[in-house]
């Protein structure tokens, strides 16, 4: 029995929202029995808003330092995947690279990640949760570049996690390739035996023009 102007102990209702849940929606409760005779105010309604959910929004940069060169072994990209979203990642995080032609892929390594090599195609993924505002640990790119490669544009692209927004998701690194500079050649240096002929030269000179100046000098005494 419930005296008049008291209230039963509360009910609480708990509910998983969809993921396609609307934006809002109207919950209505009705109560009846216990005798009562006036049914007009047996209900009540709540407008309940329902936020988007915060989802992982995944970007990355691609990065190298100065220029690569012509037959260099072992140049190097760096690629850090981040969440730039307002939620945690769920589920795998895969980041792909074509190397364009001119370059050599032959290893990618980071710490967490799984990384493979076919072709000339790099795939590295990860499943741990990366939370908002935050980024994986580097991913380094090492190539080879061959004797005639051309400038390049390198991009890479990061895909999953559970994002929404696609538009975000890849980093191109323009790529200078310059050829291998050559270094000036180093002055000869003479053998023993041109050294001796280049003395001889000189003596035989000095002698020459001293016996001139003995001719000129006994024509003038004379």
């Amino acid at each position: 029995m419930l005296a008049a102007a008291a209230s039963y102990p509360s009910i609480t209702l708990t509910v998983n929202v969809a993921g396609n849940a609307p934006a809002s929606v109207i919950n209505t409760a009705t109560v009846s029995g216990g005798g009562q005779t006036n049914t007009g105010n047996d209900s009540a309604s709540d407008n309940t808003t329902i936020n988007a959910a915060a989802v992982a929004d995944l970007t990355l940069t691609k990065t190298h330092a100065g220029n690569f060169t012509l037959g260099q072994i072992g140049a190097t990209y760096t690629i850090v995947v981040r969440n730039a979203g307002a939620g945690a990642t769920a589920g795998t995080v895969t980041m792909s690279d074509t190397v364009p032609a001119g370059l050599t892929p032959t290893s990618a390594s980071g710490t967490g990640w799984t990384c493979g090599i076919a072709g000339q195609v790099v795939t590295c993924t990860r499943s741990d949760v990366l939370a908002a505002a935050a980024s994986y640990p580097s991913i380094t790119l090492t190539v080879n570049v061959a004797g005639n490669a051309p400038s390049v544009t390198n991009t890479a692209t990061v895909s999953g996690g559970g994002e929404t927004n696609i538009a975000n998701d890849s980093a191109s690194d323009v790529t200078t390739i310059v050829g291998v500079s050559t270094p000036a050649p180093a002055a000869a240096i003479p053998t023993q035996g041109e050294s001796t002929l280049l003395l001889l030269s000189a003596l035989l000179a000095l002698l020459g023009a001293y016996a001139l100046k003995r001719r000129v000098l006994g024509k003038i005494s004379t």
